[in-house]
């Protein structure tokens, strides 16, 4: 196996670990976890992730929403199986592929802050949102809303 192979296998069991903590913070977030959001607070958190997934989760919920995190978890999911499979199948990268992770990178930023610039809009209309306490959207999804509207 060659080196850049095995590389692109362990990054992508990697990210398969990172995006199921990710996926399993998001969706196991309470707001009453967070310190100053419940009196008293729980000795416990009630996240599946622990005291780093009420941090990893409630971080990103903040910033792209409760849509935009799920929407970021499933990006890396994703990506670590594509890594893997290229890996598993021995695919021999060419010089034009490797630009892809770049784009494939942008393109995943750009639709994490469309779904939380999307779950700002519909939390406005009333459809309600995934952010379990706290802003619908987060930063981003509320300012880009802001500039698009």
């Amino acid at each position: 196996m060659k080196p850049r192979e095995l590389l692109s296998e362990l990054g992508g069991i990697c990210l398969i670990g990172l995006a199921a903590f990710l996926l399993l913070s998001v969706v196991t977030f309470s707001a009453a976890d967070l310190p100053g959001y419940s009196f008293p607070p729980p000795a416990e958190p009630s996240n599946a992730g622990g005291s780093l997934g009420v941090a990893v989760g409630g971080g990103l919920i903040r910033w792209v929403g409760g849509l935009g995190a799920l929407g970021a978890g499933l990006f890396l999911l994703h990506f670590g199986w594509s890594c893997l499979r290229r890996a598993l199948e021995r695919k021999e990268v060419v010089a034009a592929e490797r630009v892809e992770p770049l784009r494939r990178i942008s393109a995943g930023l750009v639709c994490v802050l469309v779904l939380a610039v999307l779950e700002t809009g519909l939390a406005e209309t009333g459809w309600g949102s995934l952010s379990r306490g706290l802003h619908p959207g987060g930063y981003w999804g509320i300012f880009l809303h802001a500039e698009l509207s």
